[in-house]
């Protein structure tokens, strides 16, 4: 891979995770990797089913919409778990312009989301007056 490409995606990861170390009240939690082909987001989403869960890409921003539903509908008498809609935004290091550059699964709790790297910097181009 070329050395501009390591750097973009290395600064742009190393911004992103600086600006937002307390990420303690925010749902759902999520990682970003890279590994030299693939960028990698994985979100904790406990619970929920692919119904509840709705992803979206606009340039670099990846929405994930969650939409934690209750599982009884009784009074609690105690309880921590929070219900509702959830939304998240995340700044990606790369612009992604195809579906077909994204695969997604939800397995065990854990929603992946993989963006081939290589195939969306193919849609890089240049202009000249």
């Amino acid at each position: 891979m070329n050395k501009d490409l390591s750097k973009l995606l290395e600064t742009g990861l190393n911004m992103f995770t600086n600006d937002f170390q307390d990420n303690s009240k925010t749902y759902p939690k999520y990682d970003i990797y890279y590994d030299n082909k693939d960028l990698k987001v994985i979100f904790e989403v406990p619970g929920l089913k692919k119904d509840d869960i709705k992803i979206d890409f606009f340039n670099n921003i990846l929405t994930i919409k969650c939409h934690k539903k209750k599982l009884f509908d009784k009074l609690v008498f105690q309880g921590e778990i929070n219900y509702g809609m959830y939304e998240r935004n995340l700044n990606l290091p790369i612009s992604v312009t195809s579906q077909n550059n994204v695969k997604i699964d939800l397995k065990d709790g854990i929603l992946f989301i993989n963006i081939n790297v290589q195939k969306e910097l193919k849609n890089k181009f240049s202009m000249k007056l």
